[in-house]
């Protein structure tokens, strides 16, 4: 009896899980195929942010300064040296005090700007305190920059461990969001082409936008027993976005084969195309991250509007490697996005019974012929 008791219990929990509205505030990001930051694997890694920042800003230092007003109009001056990992002796008079090194150093000529940046990791006590007080001693106007995903301001500023009782107020340093950061970073890569901001611009988006929903989520999940549902959730998604993918790429392939072609998989996440008994390749369909469709050395997204018409495409345009955004994305391996074309197909009903209309059959016709067309193919059997 208790063991029905607790899965009545359980199931309560995944329905009140389910139902919660913050369930549509969650929102996602992706990163292209051949972002370096991730094929490295680095995107995690905070020493990484405090480096790539460090370049950044070393090479556009007027406009970062410009950007976030931190010299209140006074001319901060020509850039005289910056360093990551700058040694931050401890407070003399503190017992809690400890040495350490602050992220991002920069000195001008008449300013500094100091920033400890916090992706993932805690802070250290009174970590900010420490950093503050050594700035005050130089005979420079400074900022002390907090930067983290959701611009929060940082938790622990206080020190009761003697009679002094020091803190440091909010005021005193500035609090600084890697999304508002993203900004400054897209107005930067107008003039940089080499495309390394555009793909850190990316990291930051998909990384910012997961640390803000793990924050949506833990509103959501108040208690132990819908934290446990959630994980039962989570542990079979993996599987049942599998069994999406797998159902997507059955359904392509017998629609090709009803328009002549036969395709096959060649890899875990590669399926060549042959014309009929033809055993020469003649394309393939592909993902990574995002789902596309190549031709020799030139390949092309599949696009959200290859599932609602038959498109007008050209197989001599160029390359989305050149030309793609972010619109034009489908992400097939976490299958995320408010409006995943594959989600939205997969879950399609079968037939609209009043028009006669089979929606879901048509939505993989639509892609199936786009394909062709945009491979250069025949679509008509």
């Amino acid at each position: 009896m208790g063991n029905n008791n607790q899965t009545d219990d359980f199931q309560q929990a995944i329905k009140e899980l389910l139902s919660c509205p913050k369930t549509t505030e969650l929102e996602y990001g992706s990163v292209s195929n051949d972002n370096i930051f991730q094929i490295l694997n680095i995107e995690n890694k905070e020493l990484f942010h405090s480096r790539f920042l460090k370049y950044l800003i070393d090479n556009n230092w007027d406009s970062f300064i410009k950007l976030f007003k931190l010299n209140e109009n006074k001319n901060a001056g020509k850039l005289c040296s910056s360093q990551c990992e700058f040694f931050c002796p401890a407070m003399s008079d503190c017992p809690k005090s400890k040495n350490g090194r602050i992220d991002l150093y920069f000195e001008a000529e008449k300013y500094i700007v100091a920033i400890e940046v916090k992706w993932r990791a805690g802070e250290q006590p009174t970590q900010l305190l420490r950093y503050h007080r050594y700035l005050q001693k130089s005979n420079k106007q400074f900022t002390l920059i907090f930067l983290t995903p959701t611009g929060r301001s940082a938790n622990k500023t206080t020190c009761s461990e003697c009679e002094k009782k020091c803190s440091l107020d909010n005021t005193e340093y500035y609090n600084l969001s890697f999304a508002e950061l993203t900004k400054w970073l897209g107005d930067l890569e107008k003039s940089n082409k080499n495309g390394l901001i555009s793909q850190y611009c990316e990291i930051l988006t998909k990384e910012t936008k997961n640390i803000m929903n793990a924050e949506k989520i833990l509103e959501m999940i108040n208690k132990a027993d819908t934290f446990k549902a959630a994980c039962a959730l989570a542990d079979g998604m993996d599987t049942v976005k599998e069994q999406i993918r797998t159902a997507f790429f059955e359904a392509l392939t017998s629609k090709l084969s009803s328009l002549g072609y036969d395709m096959s998989k060649i890899k875990p996440k590669i399926y060549k195309i042959n014309h009929g008994n033809n055993n020469e390749e003649v394309g393939r369909v592909a993902y990574y991250t995002n789902l596309y469709c190549q031709k020799g050395d030139k390949w092309w997204y599949i696009k959200p509007e290859w599932f609602k018409d038959e498109l007008n495409l050209d197989p001599n345009q160029q390359s989305d490697k050149e030309n793609a955004n972010e619109n034009c994305k489908i992400n097939l391996t976490k299958l995320s996005g408010a409006d995943n074309p594959v989600v939205k197909w997969y879950f399609e009903e079968d037939t609209e019974k009043e028009k006669m209309i089979d929606n879901k059959e048509k939505m993989i016709d639509n892609v199936a012929k786009n394909i062709l067309r945009q491979l250069g193919l025949n679509n008509t059997h």
